[in-house]
């Protein structure tokens, strides 16, 4: 007698396809949630750095800090004075921190803030020194104007429309009116030049003066302006982000947190958040406590990433502190 061989039933058929499917799926969630967290795990590898990054660049600067504006009517009116950055323009909503000589570093409490989220410096640049005719050597103090400030670019990140970004103007360097002036008739006009021609200065800047009667113009023929320039905007010479990797579609300055729980940090943790206009103060805050002539500046950065594999956002915050002469 012959045996006729078995097929396979449509059932066992359907029973061996299901054992297949399940195990890759299981391949599938295996491999995937693998590649996720190393994902999430290069972000905050890179979000560390950024954010490390950023606020040993703002704080390396503060030691060499003349002057620190604060949120008051001369402060706002050199940072209103400013000549617009052009690369990267300020978010609407901007604000100057407000030095406590006595304070401590605190969150920000109604009607008693103290967080700004820009830093306007003036920075001691390198001396210029010069040898007169007569054999004598002077030396006069030069400055630039820093502004350090979040700056939104239209490039979408997630949920937002735009990215932030922190950026870092700087102005021309500007000679000390008050070090030129207290020199005798015939060593200014010959410091003057001399500064005119081999440093490329073209301005006198009297720092405790409001900006209409702060800034005097010089020549190569080493005269001084006899009246201060009343409409000057200090020229800028620079203008650049801080962090090149934030602001190009998957990084950013964190936003702040209020009403969006896409962040998952606390944003801001010292100042009180405002949603109105583009906001405030976002993922960068500064607070300068302590007397003038040794003030302490604390710097807090916090950056964020979208991540696009699993729709979520990944966040790092650090902060610096740093001291300074202002006087």
């Amino acid at each position: 007698m012959s045996h006729r061989a078995r097929g396979t039933t449509l059932i066992e058929a359907m029973i061996v396809v299901a054992i297949f499917s399940f195990m890759a799926y299981c391949v599938y969630a295996l491999v995937s949630s693998t590649v996720i967290l190393s994902v999430h795990s290069q972000a905050w590898g890179e979000l560390t750095e950024w954010a490390q990054q950023g606020v040993n660049k703002v704080s390396g600067e503060v030691p060499m800090a003349r002057r620190i504006f604060r949120n008051d009517a001369q402060g706002n009116l050199y940072l209103a004075a400013l000549e617009p950055p052009v690369d990267y323009p300020m978010i609407g909503n901007v604000k100057l921190p407000v030095p406590k000589d006595l304070g401590t570093f605190r969150a920000d409490t109604v009607g008693d803030e103290q967080t700004g989220n820009v830093l306007l410096l003036c920075k001691q640049q390198p001396v210029f020194q010069t040898t007169l005719g007569s054999g004598v050597t002077r030396r006069i103090d030069v400055y630039t104007l820093v502004l350090f400030y979040p700056s939104a670019v239209n490039l979408s990140m997630g949920p937002y429309t735009r990215s932030l970004v922190l950026a870092r103007w700087e102005s021309i360097e500007f000679g000390d009116y008050l070090e030129i002036t207290g020199l005798a008739a015939g060593e200014k006009a010959e410091v003057v030049r001399n500064l005119y021609q081999d440093r490329g200065v073209r301005y006198l800047w009297d720092v405790a003066q409001d900006p209409d009667q702060a800034f005097f113009g010089i020549d190569g023929f080493g005269n001084v302006d006899a009246v201060p320039i009343a409409t000057l905007n200090p020229p800028g010479d620079s203008n650049r982000k801080v962090i090149a990797a934030l602001g190009l579609g998957r990084s950013s300055l964190s936003w702040n947190r209020t009403n969006q729980a896409w962040i998952p940090q606390v944003v801001p943790l010292y100042a009180i958040a405002d949603p109105l206009g583009d906001g405030f103060p976002h993922g960068f805050e500064v607070q300068v406590i302590g007397p003038t002539g040794s003030r302490t500046i604390l710097v807090r950065m916090s950056v964020a990433r979208y991540i696009e594999l699993d729709r979520s956002m990944d966040a790092f915050s650090t902060s610096a502190i740093a001291n300074g002469r202002e006087f």
